[in-house]
C-alpha cells in the first residue's frame, strides 16, 4: 500500500489501523510450489530494480527433496539458440478454468534474438522472441539441455498502447548466479533430480517398466512433484511394449560365458595334457621299452643318442636270436 501510493511504509501503517477493521498488519512471505505445497519464504539476496537488469532475488526456503533445475552458461548463449519460458501468464488465466489449473505452468517456445544488449545502467540482458506477458515475470527461461540460462525480467515497449509480443528480455543466469553465492546457496542437485531425469531418459528410451521405478521412487521421496503422477501413469499404460535394458539379462549372459569359459578350458586340457599320454602309452604297448633317448648323459638328445639307441635295439634283437637257437 504504501508503494502504490508512494507513501512512507509507517504513515500507511496508521492508516489502516485506524480506519480498517485490521487490528496489525505485518510483512509476510509464501512460497507456493507447483504442486500445491506452501511454504514460509525469506529473502537471503535480491538485487537492482528492474530498470537496472539486476531484478534477481534469492529466496529460502525449509523443504526436503525439493526438485531443481540447473543453472546453465549465459556466456555460451548465441543467436537463434532454441529456447523455452516457463512461467504463469495472466493471458492464460479464464474464469472457465478450474481453481486448481493456476498451479499448472505454461510452456512457451522460442528463440534467442539478441545476447549482447544492456540497461541504460549496463547490465546485460538477453532478448528472447517466445511469448511471455504479465505473470511470467521471474520465470525460469531454459535451453535444449534443460538447463536454466536466465529469469524473464521485462518486455518491450508498447505500440500505440498495445502490448506487442515476442520481444522480452532476460536477466542471464551468470548475473543470478552472482545472488546464488551471496546467500550462500549450494547449485547442486539432490537425489530427487538424479532419480527424475535417469526416469525420463529411460522414458524416452522407450525402457517403461525401468521408467516406472525411478518415477516411483520419486513420488515416495516427494509425493508433491507437480509432474510426477502423469508419467507414472503413462509409464504404467505403456509397459506392455516397454524395451528390456541390458542389465537385466547381464546375470544370465556372465553365467553362460562361464560356463562356456570352463568347457574350453577343459577341452584344451584334454587335447594338450591327455591325449599325448594316451599315445606314449599305445606306443609303449606295441614294441618294446624304449629307453631314456638321453643315452651319453649329456642332458640333450643329438643323432649320437639315436644312433646309440638303435644300437641297443640291434643288440637286444640279436641277444634274443642266439638264446632261440640251440
Amino acid at each position: 500500500m504504501a508503494e502504490y501510493f508512494g507513501v512512507d511504509f509507517d504513515i500507511a501503517y496508521d492508516y489502516m489501523i485506524e480506519y480498517t477493521l485490521y487490528t496489525n498488519v505485518t510483512r509476510g512471505l509464501k512460497v507456493i510450489l507447483p504442486g500445491g505445497d506452501v511454504l514460509d519464504g525469506e529473502v537471503k539476496s535480491y538485487g537492482a530494480p528492474v530498470n537496472q537488469g539486476k531484478d534477481v532475488a534469492v529466496l529460502k526456503v525449509e523443504g526436503k527433496h525439493l526438485p531443481t533445475l540447473p543453472l546453465g552458461d549465459s556466456d555460451n548463449v548465441q543467436n537463434q539458440d532454441d529456447i523455452w519460458v516457463i512461467g504463469y501468464p495472466a493471458a492464460a488465466e479464464s474464469d472457465y478454468l478450474s481453481p486448481d489449473s493456476s498451479l499448472v505452468s505454461s510452456m512457451n517456445a522460442g528463440h534467442v534474438s539478441a545476447t549482447s544488449k544492456k540497461t541504460e545502467q549496463g547490465s546485460p540482458v538477453i532478448q528472447i522472441d517466445a511469448a511471455a506477458t504479465h505473470g511470467n515475470s521471474g520465470g525460469p527461461v531454459i535451453n535444449k539441455r534443460g538447463e536454466m540460462i536466465g529469469l524473464l525480467t521485462f518486455r518491450g515497449g508498447t505500440v500505440n498502447r498495445q502490448e506487442v509480443q515476442r520481444f522480452n528480455f532476460v536477466v542471464p543466469v551468470n548475473t543470478v548466479k552472482e545472488f546464488v553465492k551471496q546467500a550462500g546457496a549450494d547449485q547442486g542437485q539432490g537425489s530427487i533430480d538424479t532419480l527424475f531425469r535417469e526416469g525420463l531418459t529411460l522414458y524416452w528410451g522407450g525402457y517403461y517398466k525401468d521408467a516406472l521405478a525411478k518415477f516411483e521412487a520419486v513420488e515416495r521421496l516427494y509425493p508433491g512433484h507437480s509432474e510426477i503422477k502423469r508419467f507414472i501413469t503413462d509409464s504404467q499404460q505403456k509397459s506392455w511394449q516397454s524395451k528390456i535394458l541390458w542389465s537385466t539379462y547381464k546375470t544370465a549372459f556372465l553365467i553362460f560365458d562361464g560356463v562356456a569359459l570352463l568347457l574350453i578350458i577343459g577341452l584344451l586340457v584334454f587335447t594338450f595334457a591327455c591325449k599325448p599320454k594316451q599315445q606314449t602309452k599305445a606306443a609303449s604297448a606295441d614294441g618294446p621299452p624304449v629307453a631314456s633317448a638321453d643315452l651319453n648323459g649329456d642332458g640333450k638328445v643329438h643323432l649320437q643318442d639315436v644312433l646309440l639307441a638303435l644300437q641297443q635295439q640291434q643288440q637286444q634283437t640279436d641277444d634274443s636270436k642266439k638264446k632261440e637257437s640251440p
